[in-house]
């Protein structure tokens, strides 16, 4: 279970709180949260390559977290 709240810079992943270096904001209308901490509390890997300005997320080691929007067969 994730929590976050537009604003708050404290989240919550299975009821322990983190806190973000950034809080949850809108920007013309769509939600923008802390890519990191979702990524890693979903069971990825982040890794932010600084020469190429670039970030990657690794989900290919099993985590036993089911993916967001399962693939439609």
């Amino acid at each position: 279970e994730i929590e976050i709240t537009i604003g708050e810079k404290i989240a919550r992943h299975n009821g322990v709180e983190t806190v973000l270096d950034v809080a949850p904001t809108t920007l013309k209308g769509k939600t923008m949260v802390p890519l990191r901490f979702i990524a890693e509390a979903l069971g990825a890997k982040v890794n932010y390559d600084a020469a190429k300005h670039t970030i990657s997320i690794d989900t290919q080691k099993p985590s036993g977290v089911l993916p967001i929007f399962p693939t439609m067969v």
